[in-house]
């Protein structure tokens, strides 16, 4: 039977030199890290993590005092997870932020290769504009932004207006696929169309105090919504 011989001294300086000379050609022993890269069970960085509102809001608010959305472009506090420091990421592909915009203002237009969703939390009156068509926003609303559309927020309402962001830019840019660019100039906003399309049938699945049943978007006056649905 073979028995394992114990490394001599003459051959433990020998790997030593070996691993040593390798970064020098970008390789690294693969045999050093498998362990790590390859787990009997997936493991993650990322920890479960709780932000509680009434921490959060009142530092929101005092961002908003401090500084405007056309200094930020977009007033955020990043909901950044603790287990993955350095990154700005919620989790390992996904990343949440909570969004202020006062009254009057407006956050330029942009848009980005990751996609977006927006959940609205606190306020009634502003607005997003997503390729020139104009959206307004209520508590329990739930608004998309494909990537790469053309967007904006503003404000008509009389007091602040708070909405959770999510964009997927943690996975773009682990794809290296994250970039951005701003319009010079602000787009028009035509007021959405898509209460003019469906003024009926299309209900906004939200949730509301009591639980109660969604809302339906509002009829259009110059557009009668079918009385039956057709089998």
């Amino acid at each position: 039977m073979a028995h394992a011989t114990q490394p001599t001294a003459v051959h433990t300086d020998a790997i030593h030199d070996f691993l040593a000379g390798l970064p020098q050609f970008n390789v690294a022993p693969l045999w050093k890290v498998l362990g790590q890269q390859l787990t009997p069970e997936p493991k993650s960085q990322a920890r479960p993590h709780l932000w509680r509102w009434k921490d959060l809001r009142p530092q929101l608010l005092r961002a908003g005092e401090l500084v405007s959305a056309a200094e930020a472009e977009r007033r955020v506090l990043m909901l950044l997870n603790p287990g993955l420091e350095g990154r700005v990421a919620t989790t390992h592909t996904l990343f949440a932020g909570v969004q202020l915009i006062l009254p009057g203002e407006v956050a330029r237009t942009h848009r980005h290769t990751p996609g977006a969703l927006r959940f609205i939390i606190e306020g009634k009156g502003a607005y997003t504009v997503v390729d020139g068509e104009k959206m307004t926003m209520a508590p329990g609303d739930f608004v998309l932004t494909p990537n790469w559309t053309w967007h904006d927020h503003g404000s008509e309402s009389a007091g602040p207006v708070i909405w959770l962001d999510g964009l997927d830019l943690p996975l773009a840019r682990m794809l290296e696929e994250s970039s951005s660019s701003r319009m010079p100039r602000s787009r028009s906003r035509s007021p959405s169309r898509s209460t003019a399309r469906w003024p009926a049938t299309a209900r906004v699945a939200c949730c509301r105090p009591g639980n109660g049943p969604p809302a339906p978007i509002p009829r259009s006056s110059s557009t009668p919504g079918p009385t039956r649905v057709q089998r």
